[in-house]
């Protein structure tokens, strides 16, 4: 009876330290069996050292030590707490699972030589991450009993939620900074970074094309005189503008004139760490009414969701607006929402300077001036104490302050497009009711992704529940601010993900607060006999699930070298362009396709597309250029440079000057890495 009541308290004692519910009034093991459990530990790490072949991983065995250590000497007697290492178990149940798996690949003929795990299994029982998530785990569940011997009472989930919260933020500058793009290309990757140089220097997000005016003189259509993404050139001046909000330039070119190229290059990484903090500020506000150690919780939860979403870590890999927008668009909300609670004009005043610095950046986000004022609305409605004084005074600040951001952007809108409220934008044919059932049905898609938020819509409906309950407000301001602009972007034909990125963190925090309102139920069951075994299961499932979903990207720093998006370039492609210079005279215009932003950007010549012209206005063109003493080279990078060519090699002889490595771009968008050849136009066979 007394082994089995000694095997039960056993028990009991690791299913507390999986759950972080040791306590320092709990009895501590004998010596004996103390001892016994540290040595077969320490066996398992070596066994682990030995099969990884990192011997970074014996750093466990002096780590896990110190908070025993100080709680030792803190209560003048031995209390080494061993049975905190019980999360080390995870790291041992794969290291089983993988060797079991080895041995019967190699049963089967699968695999031969040493014990090798085959795939998927290989990625799917990762035995790096395992031991550093069960290390971290068992420091946690030493720090509640090491905590109280020092005074302090540290609540589990108030653990979890900031160690979350911290681990998260370091990996993610580890991730965003390693990924991040040594150069941009494509249309408006490249047209926000030129907008940013046209401004650092010259003082205006246009840009001169000096050989528009002379391609105009002689004729031909401009547009393909410029890269994909300007407008149309003035024929007389050859100045363009693009089809883009100025506001993320206006950044850029700080970032440009602190930091030169590479200032370019990192900001749009560092407004993405900014936005993670953000998360955490808002999801602490709108859980302002529940206790401290649930919030915590929550928000670090949430800040983990964000950081891991493949669609954040591809849009801020390179210099586009949609991070950007997200953060101001985050602040505008959390400012909004700090107002109610006092020193409304100062936090009206932050809200309408995010707004219009929102609106800068992306002009659809000027709708969240509706979940702002439905919010004040709401607390003026119900009479809140000193709120109809200040009313009108908070929202001439969020006015007066919004415009103020906004007017400059109106103003180059004048001088750009011949009035304030007209954009470059030539999309708005996408725009119409017709298109909502195709749009809605790509939107589901995309946001229950299963690298998005498809593992975790249980926790998102919960939290959108718990949210309505407990702060109203809040939620409402959640709920317009993701209705609002979900709803415009409904109508349009051409949606993608990333113009949604700004509602994504809506959906990190409702599901930050779903599962810290979940594990935090599981904490309060009574005193039954499972109570532990349920808060193991909870908190498990949670770690399988937030694992299922950012598994893609967690291991996205060890492939840095293989990442790739849209507009992004590797350091040998950003090369090449300095390199096309060397190759070419100053003189010489190069037809391109997707690449020709570059090109105008780092190698400083003039581009055509001639996909854009006809046959006879291509030709017209090559034969101009030529007289006129502009060397001519073809760049062939990407498919529809393809007929072009095949155009000049009936009239012209073709030479190779080099081969450069450069993305290569297909009619759908899509690129892969190759190394396509320069030529040059030399020789006209007709005469």
């Amino acid at each position: 009876m007394t082994a089995l009541i000694d095997l039960r308290e056993f028990a009991v004692r690791h299913g507390c330290a999986f759950s972080l519910g040791l306590r320092l009034g709990d009895r501590p093991l004998p010596a004996r069996p103390a001892f016994a459990l540290l040595i077969l530990h320490l066996l398992g790490l070596l066994a682990i050292v030995r099969l990884t072949h990192q011997m970074l991983w014996l750093v466990w065995v002096p780590v896990l030590l110190i908070q025993p250590l100080a709680l030792s000497w803190r209560l003048k007697r031995r209390y080494l707490l061993p049975e905190s290492l019980a999360p080390l178990g995870i790291a041992y149940g794969v290291l089983i699972l993988r060797v079991l798996i080895a041995v019967a690949a190699r049963a089967q003929g699968l695999t031969s030589g040493p014990l090798t795990v085959p795939a998927p299994w290989g990625e799917t029982l990762n035995l790096n991450l395992a031991i550093g998530l069960s290390g971290l785990w068992a420091l946690m569940a030493q720090t509640c009993p090491t905590s109280e011997a020092f005074g302090r009472r540290v609540y589990p989930v108030t653990l979890v939620g900031v160690v979350l919260g911290m681990l998260s933020l370091f990996w993610a500058i580890l991730t965003y900074l390693t990924i991040r793009t040594a150069g941009v290309t494509g249309s408006d990757p490249y047209a926000y970074v030129q907008m940013a140089v046209d401004i650092a220097r010259n003082g205006t997000p246009l840009h001169d094309f000096p050989l528009a005016p002379r391609v105009a003189g002689w004729g031909l259509p401009t547009w393909p005189v410029v890269p994909v993404g300007y407008n149309p050139p003035d024929s007389g001046t050859g100045v363009a503008a693009t089809v883009w909000a100025p506001g993320y330039a206006v950044l850029l070119a700080i970032a440009y004139r602190i930091g030169g190229e590479s200032g370019l290059y990192v900001l749009s990484p560092l407004l993405g760490l900014a936005a993670l903090v953000a998360v955490w500020g808002l999801c602490l506000e709108v859980s302002r009414t529940w206790p401290s150690h649930r919030r915590f919780l929550a928000a670090g939860i949430a800040v983990f969701v964000l950081a891991t979403s493949y669609e954040q870590i591809d849009r801020l890999s390179v210099p586009l607006a949609d991070i950007p927008s997200q953060l101001f668009t985050i602040l505008t909300i959390y400012f909004a929402l700090r107002a109610i609670r006092g020193r409304a004009f100062l936090f009206a005043a932050l809200t309408g300077l995010c707004l219009g610095t929102a609106f800068a950046i992306r002009y659809t986000q000027v709708l969240l001036a509706i979940s702002a004022l439905l919010v004040w609305g709401l607390f003026l409605v119900r009479g809140r104490p000193g709120w109809r004084r200040e009313s009108l005074l908070v929202v001439v600040g969020f006015g007066a302050c919004a415009w103020l951001v906004a007017l400059p952007v109106l103003r180059y809108h004048q001088m750009a497009f011949g009035g304030p409220f007209r954009v470059g934008w030539a999309e708005l044919d996408l725009f119409g009711w017709q298109y909502i059932p195709h749009t809605f049905v790509i939107m589901a898609k995309s946001f229950l992704s299963a690298k998005e938020f498809l593992y975790l819509v249980p926790f998102l409906a919960w939290g959108v529940f718990q949210l309505w309950r407990n702060s109203q407000p809040a939620a409402i301001a959640l709920l317009a601010w993701l209705i609002v602009i979900g709803l415009f972007h409904l109508n349009y034909a051409a949606l993608r993900i990333r113009d949604l990125l700004s509602v994504f963190p809506v959906l990190c925090v409702w599901a930050g607060i779903g599962m810290a309102d979940i594990l935090s139920q599981v904490q309060r069951i009574g005193r039954l006999s499972w109570r532990k075994g349920a808060q193991v299961l909870a908190l498990g499932l949670t770690v399988v699930l937030l694992y299922a979903r950012a598994r893609v990207t967690l291991w996205l720093p060890a492939y840095a070298q293989d990442f790739r998006t849209f507009g992004y370039l590797r350091a040998d492609q950003r090369v090449a362009f300095d390199r096309l210079a060397s190759l070419t005279s100053a003189e010489a215009v190069v037809a391109a396709s997707m690449n020709s932003g570059p090109i105008t950007l780092y190698a400083q010549r003039d581009i055509v597309r001639p996909a854009y012209w006809s046959e006879d206005e291509w030709l017209d063109f090559v034969g101009r250029a030529l007289s006129d003493g502009h060397p001519v080279y073809l760049l062939v990078d990407g498919a529809e440079m393809q007929g072009p060519m095949q155009v000049i090699q009936s009239r012209y002889q073709l030479e190779q000057v080099s081969s450069l490595p450069v993305p290569y771009f297909y009619p759908d968008g899509n690129s892969e890495d190759r190394s396509v050849w320069l030529y040059e136009v030399i020789v006209d066979l007709n005469d």
